[in-house]
């Protein structure tokens, strides 16, 4: 992704974001007091492609965990140096359910074995040095990207564990089956592509059958697949140049400055609804502030 763009793997790893300003929960050295948020990225990409969202989610006091997965993600490198590559993004099979359906379980089960291991007080420790006990994973939400909010979605399904799931623009995939937790389902709607929704996208119709509980699906106009990613944001502060025949289908139409925080927004609100039971009004009706986002 980064090379057909001119950024190389290490430029992607090196860029650092300012985009905290305030935080709005209490400072705690207690690990098990702070809500766990995973981020997960879209098929082939690298948890490095959401770093300001994970940075911006983790000013406001969440533990946001963002991960690769070995043999898909771009590349993996384990702690003895080793590196090992991902899926190859020219293969035209790369789509192809019988390959994406196996992919999408290891999505599942490394998500379900972090969460596990992440409540032994060692793993902890490894994380925030200065933890005394594990996280609290009785109570976590899942977001993500593509292929990774497929996988948030179908964690809800899987796993009582995770109390809340969104999905930013991902086809849903795997075993679709009921789900009691709170969901949300975002799409694009690109300068040069159809509005992603339930209308649109079968799988976004049975998924919405299976949610049980309370759910929310919305648009956002003028953006692109690819604007839900620091992609969009780079190229708004002028960090990243796209060309306007590139940037249209790729991050969409809209300033990735304000795609930014459309997309910072709403997850956070969602947060505060599943995890700090907010009231929240957001997901029922057009905003005034954000008209670009339409309720399905």
């Amino acid at each position: 992704m980064g090379t057909e763009l001119g950024i190389s793997s290490d430029e992607l790893g090196q860029i650092a974001f300012q985009v905290c300003c305030t935080t709005a929960r209490e400072a705690s050295r207690t690990v098990s007091d702070v809500p766990l948020v995973f981020l997960l990225h879209g098929l082939g990409g690298t948890r490095l492609l959401h770093s300001a969202l994970a940075q911006e989610l983790a000013s406001e006091g969440f533990a946001v965990l963002t991960m690769d997965h070995t043999f898909e993600s771009i590349a993996v490198e384990f702690p003895d140096g080793s590196v090992v590559p991902g899926l190859n993004a020219s293969d035209p099979t790369i789509t192809d359910p019988e390959r994406l359906d196996p992919l999408h379980q290891i999505r599942i089960d490394d998500v379900r074995f972090a969460v596990s291991r992440l409540a032994s007080k060692e793993v902890a420790a490894k994380v925030a040095p200065d933890a005394s006990c594990g996280f609290n994973t009785s109570r976590v939400v899942a977001l993500g990207h593509s292929f990774g909010g497929s996988a948030s979605i179908q964690l809800l399904m899987l796993d009582s564990r995770f109390v809340g799931g969104l999905n930013l623009d991902g086809n849903q995939h795997g075993n679709i089956s009921d789900a009691q937790q709170p969901a949300v389902l975002v799409g694009a709607a690109g300068a040069t592509a159809y509005p992603h929704n339930s209308t649109t996208d079968p799988s976004w119709a049975e998924t919405l059958r299976h949610l049980k509980g309370w759910k929310a699906e919305i648009g956002v106009t003028d953006m692109a697949h690819m604007g839900f990613t620091d992609l969009a944001y780079l190229s708004g502060i002028g960090a990243l140049t796209l060309e306007k025949e590139v940037a249209d289908p790729l991050v969409g139409s809209l300033d990735g400055r304000r795609s930014f925080e459309i997309v910072s927004t709403y997850v956070k609100e969602f947060l505060g609804f599943v995890l700090d039971g907010k009231n929240t009004t957001l997901f029922d009706m057009p905003s005034p502030e954000f008209p670009e986002v339409v309720v399905v």
